[in-house]
Order: C-alpha cells, then structure tokens, then sequence
C-alpha cells in the first residue's frame, strides 16, 4: 500500500496551456497554423504514446515524445482551408500519455473559413 501512495504522488502529470484551440475567421485557401505546449509537471517521465487528430488537421511532433519533469514540448497543428468549403469547422486533438489521471487530453479546435472580400480601389 505504502507503494502505491509513493506511486500516486511521484506519477508523471500532463499539462496543456490550451483546453482549446479557435482559429476565428480564417479565409479559403489558406495554411493555418496553430500550436500548444504540453509540459511534464510531475516527478516521473511523461510519455507521449501518440497523438490522434480528425481528418483535415495535421499534427506535428518532435521526436522528443518523453518528458522529464518540468519539461515542455511544443505539439503544432496545421488546418489546410483550401480542401473544404465555406462555413464553421471543428476537429479534435487527443493526446494520449502514461498519466494515470489524464490518459487521453482532447482539444477541440475550432474556426469559420470565410470568402475573403476584395478590397475595391479608390478613385
């Protein structure tokens, strides 16, 4: 029991700056880019199992996929605009690790891909 408790209060402990991700008004056409930092905030090592994202979203991952404690990691994500239509998006990151409490960490992330106006010229 005594290893337990030892266990439970020396476990790695993931913490992402973001809980979500909103791109706001984005034109068509477009590369969008977003990122979040994910951060080892326990004693033992972090493990970064995989990372799971919806179609249309892309995500980018050094190869560092173990934390020590203290450590941040800098996941980046890219949104291609130019392969869907008009209108309001939302996709999903999960981030799988060996935390015990938070095993799986969904972000949403969101955005509107809008029809860029042209700005008429002044005479």
């Amino acid at each position: 029991m005594c290893l337990i408790l030892i266990y439970g209060i020396m476990k790695p402990s993931v913490f992402v700056d973001k809980s979500n991700f909103d791109y706001g008004e984005i034109s068509r056409k477009k590369i969008n880019i977003g990122n979040v930092i994910i951060e080892n905030k326990g004693i033992f090592d972090l493990k970064i199992k995989n990372i799971e994202s919806c179609c249309g979203l892309k995500v980018y991952l050094d190869n560092k996929k173990i934390l020590k404690r203290g450590e941040k990691q800098k996941i980046s994500f890219i949104y291609n605009s130019s392969e869907v239509s008009y209108g309001r998006f939302n996709k999903t990151i999960t981030i799988n690790t060996n935390d015990f409490v938070k095993k799986s960490i969904v972000i949403p992330v969101t955005g509107v891909v809008i029809e860029k106006k042209e700005k008429l010229s002044e005479f």
